[in-house]
């Protein structure tokens, strides 16, 4: 596996920072994270695998932030679904080109923007549907084992508008389902050998501090912060997908 230099690997400590309080406030962050690993000639898998530690560290964070106001009972079996669909996706990504990966992903994040663009009504979390995760879980833990960036993105508008949560609540709720992921699809790595592990303990650090810093603010901020925050980083990402 490829060797970084300190320098190098105290800028992916705050890149790591920025990620993981992105990560909790809107999702996203592996967007930022991820190509910055690749720009140190981290090959694409290898690339993927590292990012998984330094996520799994930021959403635990987070996921600890709001613990006392999350539901768990809503959401256990939600978690063992998510589980299945992170594992196979990391397996799968293992025998498959990265040229196809690159290919899938700007259409994900188009359809992600497109459905979050739609007019929505107005909900209260009363008329929430968490049985709908059902479906919801295996398939967006599917694309973190996957792939990964632009996950507790999908997360928070799927809460949003499949499950209908308010986006405070739906950021919460985001968190440990995103953690599992990304814990799942992280020990799938770590068997097959494809995660450096060096940048893994520089960037974990900075992603455990930037989790805590990010849910703070969520606590602080109301909605339409929150909603615009989302639509932002999409809009980010799936402009820098195409651009590839």
């Amino acid at each position: 596996m490829e060797s970084l230099s300190l320098s190098t690997l105290i800028i992916l400590t705050l890149v790591a920072f920025l990620s993981g309080a992105i990560d909790s406030i809107t999702g996203g962050g592996g967007l930022i994270t991820v190509p910055a690993l690749l720009a140190t000639g981290l090959n694409p898998i290898a690339a993927l695998g590292t990012n998984k530690l330094q996520a799994a560290i930021s959403e635990l964070s987070a996921t600890l932030h709001f613990s006392k106001t999350v539901n768990y009972r809503k959401i256990a079996i939600y978690i063992v679904y998510t589980s299945v669909g992170a594992t196979v996706g990391a397996l799968l990504v293992q025998v498959t080109r990265s040229e196809l990966v690159e290919s899938i992903v700007p259409w994900l994040l188009l359809f992600s923007l497109i459905c979050f663009l739609l007019p929505k009504k107005s909900r209260t979390e009363s008329q929430s549907k968490f049985h709908r995760l059902k479906i919801m879980a295996p398939l967006i833990g599917f694309y973190n084992g996957f792939f990964g960036p632009g996950t507790g993105s999908l997360w928070s508008i799927g809460f949003m508008e499949i499950i209908h949560l308010p986006p405070k609540e739906s950021v919460m709720y985001t968190k440990p389902l995103n953690f599992i992921g990304n814990a799942i699809s992280l020990m799938v790595f770590l068997f097959s050998g494809k995660i450096y592990l060096m940048g893994t303990v520089f960037m974990g650090v900075g992603s455990f501090f930037g989790g805590k810093f990010g849910a703070h603010i969520v606590t602080l901020k109301e909605l339409p912060f929150l909603k615009w925050g989302i639509c932002l980083v999409l809009i980010l990402s799936t402009i820098s997908a195409f651009c590839r």
